[in-house]
């Protein structure tokens, strides 16, 4: 089996540690706008403003829809726009000014409205917000696919890119908590003081990279593209179906069973300790996220010498492994044993997203040499469109299944019976979905050497 060399990127492709961290830095933005939606959204107007869950959650599933059509709109319009500062920076800086604001706004509902007046502040300030989150991500992941054009290089920056992702991560779940120390006042007071601190926060990680990067010469000005050749060269792509699909599958293990894995902790691991479930989802989650971290040059140091497809398998088999171990791992005698799973997902599903995103910069690069069109954008859409539709699939599809087993209500006492089809699918679920993501990118056709074979038979002489 042929190895991939591993070559130091020539000059002009090599990027420095300043570029990388200003790239990565954006995504730190990029997360606080979503986890901290996530952490605050329920408690603040659920708890303290008395608006129904199920309204909270329809008012936030429209957005979203909203939000993946907007995808494509942005991903277009950067692809054909055109000025002195390149194509994607102004959506860059524009749309993280937009999006910290927003940010902010969602928090500042009058009292009194009442719940249509409520829910009707809600949807506004979230469409907005989704609207200016497309307009600052989009043309930022387009912006990092066309920034070198070594397949080692990519692979690095989106190490990069995962682990500023995962500061923002770490610091936003701590939403809430700051809220309910009181430091800023209680209740709405509170979520509205630490909504503005995040949304400065926001406002400054979002735009460093449209600010402090520069855009590749070949890549700012090329031939304008009309959106339904753009949209048919991206999903005729052959190596991006197989890679998305590869990353629905694996995101899909994660997002399945995490309601599963919620039941489980608490009725099995815990024996209906809410307390102590609360202290081992948390300390999971912070352990997933560190070895997450940790693992980042050791996946680019992989990608480096085996391949990216073959490090994709290498994530995809290490997370069906951590699934397949909880049923040993998971077990009310020794419940801090919970704890060890959390590496395999932390370590396999961080991996996913660096590969990916650097595998999708090279399916880019490849639709440019075949077929002469540089629409990093539409690709950086469909991922964002795709991804975005199968977790809500996924995260649904967790639920039914948790009700399906009968847990459902306030007063939830589940028989043997179904604590032990609990177990099951809390082992299965991850690993059958991460073994079916396998199967795309077995074979994958997309090595660096066939990159290398395309660049030298575009730049030959017609």
């Amino acid at each position: 089996m042929p190895q991939p060399s591993v070559a130091t990127p020539p000059p002009e492709e090599r990027l420095t540690v300043a570029q990388k961290t200003a790239f990565g830095l954006g995504f730190t933005g990029n997360t606080l706008m979503g986890i901290g939606i996530e952490t605050m959204l329920f408690p603040v107007f659920a708890l303290y403003l008395g608006l129904s869950p199920q309204v909270i959650g329809l008012a936030v599933a429209l957005p979203r829809l909203w939000d993946g059509v907007m995808d494509t709109v942005i991903g277009t319009y950067s692809d054909n726009f055109r000025s002195r500062w390149g194509r994607r920076r102004p959506f860059i800086v524009v749309g993280a000014v937009a999006s910290g604001l927003a940010y902010a706004l969602i928090w500042m509902a009058p009292r009194g409205l009442g719940s249509s007046g409520l829910t009707a502040w809600l949807l506004v300030t979230l469409i907005v917000f989704w609207t200016a989150n497309a307009a600052f991500f989009v043309p930022l992941e387009a912006l990092g696919m066309a920034l070198s054009k070594h397949y080692d290089e990519r692979t690095s920056l989106m190490g990069f890119r995962s682990f500023f992702a995962k500061v923002g991560t770490l610091a936003s779940s701590w939403s809430f908590w700051l809220v309910e120390k009181g430091w800023f006042g209680a209740g709405q007071r509170g979520a509205i003081i630490v909504g503005a601190i995040w949304g400065v926060l926001i406002m400054l990680f979002g735009a460093w990279p449209g600010v402090f990067l520069r855009e590749r010469a070949d890549a700012a000005a090329p031939p304008a593209v009309k959106f339904w050749h753009s949209l048919k060269t991206a999903v005729r792509n052959a190596s991006f179906r197989r890679i998305t699909l590869y990353l629905l599958f694996m995101a899909a293990s994660v997002s399945v069973s995490s309601a599963v894995q919620f039941y489980t902790t608490l009725f099995w691991v815990a024996q209906g300790d809410s307390k102590l479930t609360s202290l081992l989802t948390g300390a999971a989650s912070s352990l997933n996220i560190v070895c997450g971290m940790l693992s980042l040059p050791l996946v680019s140091w992989g990608a480096r010498h085996i391949g990216k497809h073959r490090m994709a398998l290498v994530s995809a088999f290490v997370t069906a492994l951590g699934g397949l171990l909880s049923w040993w791992f998971l077990t009310p005698a020794l419940p801090w044993l919970s704890l060890a799973v959390a590496p395999f997902f932390g370590i396999g599903i961080t991996a996913v997203y660096q590969l990916y995103f650097a595998m999708v910069a090279d399916v880019a690069e490849e639709g440019a040499l075949r077929h002469g069109v540089r629409n990093e954008g539409m690709y950086s859409a469909i991922s964002n469109c795709m991804i975005k539709a199968g977790l809500a699939l996924s995260f649904a599809l967790g639920g039914a299944l948790v009700h399906w087993l009968g847990f459902t209500g306030n007063d939830i006492r589940p028989t043997p019976e179904m604590l032990g089809h609990l177990r099951v699918l809390r082992a299965l679920l991850p690993a059958g979905t991460a073994a079916l993501a396998m199967l795309f990118v077995i074979g994958y056709p997309l090595t660096k050497e066939r990159l290398e074979a395309l660049r030298a038979q575009a730049a030959r002489p017609a």
